[in-house]
C-alpha cells in the first residue's frame, strides 16, 4: 500500500486521519504495526495537530510497532498535557469561585468538562486552550466586566453582539505554564439564542468535583453541543454543501472534538435516550448536524451509535443541496483542467 503524504494544514489525507482515528476510541485494537500503510511523519503530524497525542501514547505505550521517535514524542506530549490539566483545573477552581462571588453559577463548556466529568476517567489527556463558560441569562456582560476588572485582557475587534461569546479573555501569571484563555458564553453556540441557554441550564447537573458552584451540561447536551460545533469552516462546507466528497470532509475532522464525542458515547451512551437527543437536536435545528457526526464517531472509532442517529446523507434542505450540485459541476470542470489542487490551496490558505 502507498504511504500518505504529509499535508501541513487539513485537509489531510483521509488514510492518515482513519489511521489515527482508528486508535482513539476505548475499543480500538492495537494491530502489531499500528502505523502500517501511512507515512510515520504524517501521522504524527496529525495526531499533534488534532491534539490526540496524549490519548494515542495511553493506547500504544505497550505496542512494539511504533518507531521510537514516534512513540517519545506522543509520550512528551502526554505528560505537558497532564501538567498543563492540572494547572487549569485550579485555574478553573479559582474563576468559579471568582464568578460564585458574584452570585453567578457557571457552566462549564467543552474541555472544562473534562476537568471535572471525564468519561473515560482521565482529565490529564484532553488537550485544552481556553476555558468556554456558559452563564445564565442576562449575567454575562456583569461576568465579562468582573473578569476586566481582574486583569484579564479583551481581545481586540471583536463583535460581540453577532457572536455567542464575548471578546476572548486572557491573563498571565495564573499559576501555569501558559496564558489563561477565557470565554465568556452567551449561548452555547454560534447561532443560537436565549433558548439555548434555557434549556443547557435546565437539564445540567452540579460540578460535584469542582471547589465551587458550577454546572456541567447534561450527556445529551454535551453530545449535541460538540456535532454543533464542529459544523464551522472547512468541516461544514464538505459535510454541508459537498457530503459525496466524504474523505475530504475526514480530512478536516477534529480528532480531538470526535475523540470528545465517542467517549460519551462508550461510556454513557448504554444510558442513553437517543430518542430525546434527537428531538432535543430537531428542536434546535441541529438534527442533521448530528446525524453527519455521529456517523464519524462509527465510521471512524467504531462508537456504539444507533442506526437511526448515525446518518451521512441526511437530505438537508433543497437550496443546499442546489448549491452542492453546482459545486460537483464546478469541481469536474477544475479537475479537468487541472486547477483542482490550486483552488482547495487557496482555501486551505483562506480558512487557516
Amino acid at each position: 500500500m502507498p504511504t500518505a503524504s504529509l499535508s501541513q494544514l487539513p485537509p489531510f489525507d483521509a488514510r492518515v486521519v482513519r489511521a489515527v482515528a482508528a486508535l482513539l476510541g476505548p475499543g480500538a485494537v492495537v494491530p502489531a504495526d499500528p502505523l502500517s500503510g501511512v507515512d510515520p511523519g504524517a501521522w504524527i503530524h496529525v495526531s499533534r495537530f488534532w491534539h490526540v497525542a496524549p490519548r494515542l501514547w495511553l493506547t500504544l505505550r505497550q505496542s512494539t510497532g511504533v518507531p521510537d521517535k514516534v512513540r517519545e514524542q506522543l509520550r512528551t506530549e502526554y505528560w505537558r498535557t497532564v501538567h498543563a490539566s492540572a494547572g487549569l483545573r485550579t485555574a478553573a477552581n479559582d474563576l468559579i469561585a471568582t464568578l460564585n462571588g458574584q452570585g453567578v453559577v457557571p457552566m462549564l463548556l467543552k474541555g472544562g468538562c473534562h476537568l471535572f466529568d471525564p468519561p473515560a476517567g482521565h482529565a490529564g489527556t484532553r488537550v485544552m486552550v481556553d476555558l468556554d463558560v456558559l452563564v445564565p441569562p442576562g449575567q454575562d456582560r456583569r461576568c465579562f466586566d468582573t473578569l476586566c476588572g481582574l486583569g484579564f485582557v479583551p481581545a481586540e475587534g471583536w463583535d460581540t453582539e453577532r457572536f455567542h461569546h464575548w471578546p476572548k479573555l486572557t491573563r498571565t501569571g495564573t499559576g501555569t505554564d501558559e496564558p489563561l484563555v477565557v470565554e465568556i458564553h452567551k449561548t452555547p453556540w454560534l447561532g443560537g439564542g436565549s433558548g439555548e441557554n434555557e434549556a443547557f441550564f435546565a437539564a445540567s447537573v452540579p460540578a460535584t468535583n469542582a471547589a465551587g458552584n458550577a454546572r456541567l451540561p447534561c450527556t445529551y447536551h454535551r453530545l449535541l453541543h460538540n456535532a454543533v460545533h464542529m459544523f464551522e469552516g472547512q468541516f461544514e462546507h464538505y459535510a454541508v454543501w459537498q457530503p459525496g466528497e466524504i474523505d475530504d470532509a475526514i480530512g478536516c475532522t477534529n480528532l480531538r472534538q470526535l475523540l470528545d464525542f465517542v467517549d460519551l458515547c462508550w461510556y454513557r451512551g448504554d444510558t442513553c435516550d437517543w430518542d430525546w437527543l434527537l428531538a432535543e437536536a430537531a428542536r434546535f435545528g441541529r438534527r442533521h448536524d448530528l446525524a453527519q457526526w455521529a456517523f464519524l464517531a462509527r465510521e471512524l472509532c467504531a462508537a456504539p451509535v444507533p442506526d437511526r442517529v448515525a446518518q451521512w446523507h441526511v437530505g438537508r434542505p433543497e437550496p443546499r443541496t442546489i448549491r452542492a450540485r453546482c459545486e460537483r459541476v464546478a469541481k469536474r470542470v477544475l479537475r479537468s483542467t487541472g486547477m483542482l489542487g490550486a483552488v482547495r490551496r487557496l482555501r486551505t490558505a483562506l480558512f487557516s
